[in-house]
């Protein structure tokens, strides 16, 4: 499968795992869109990163303006909902809405290396 090829906004996670320098997660299905049908049980791995950031955008309801701050390892947060995956130069980033607290969310990989797999 290719990232390019497929959809995954509004595809339920069931599990997201994460190693010392892998993430891994796990979705019920995704859209291929050149077959235009749904894929079961498909693993998105991440691994091999030179840099990792995660951000989290917090809207301010006083001012409806977002407040972007960067999740520490302790702190991180897990898609509920991954709504936009792109590939921008040596970039690979992930966005979507978070379980935890339903505020956007931002994975953003450097260098990284990447999969899709059947589970």
């Amino acid at each position: 499968m290719n990232i390019q090829h497929i959809e995954t906004a509004d595809c339920n996670i069931l599990d997201t795992k994460i190693f010392s320098h892998e993430i891994k997660i796990y979705f019920a299905s995704v859209y291929q869109l050149e077959t235009k049908q749904r894929i079961t049980n498909v693993c998105l791995s991440i691994f091999n990163w030179s840099f990792f950031e995660a951000d989290v955008f917090i809207v301010n309801h006083l001012n409806n303006r977002f407040e972007q701050k960067t999740l520490f390892k302790h702190e991180l947060e897990f898609f509920e909902y991954i709504q936009k995956i792109s590939l921008e130069e040596n970039n690979f980033i992930l966005q979507g809405y978070s379980k935890k607290s339903g505020n956007w969310l931002e994975y953003r990989f450097i260098d990284s290396d990447f999969c899709l797999t059947m589970f």
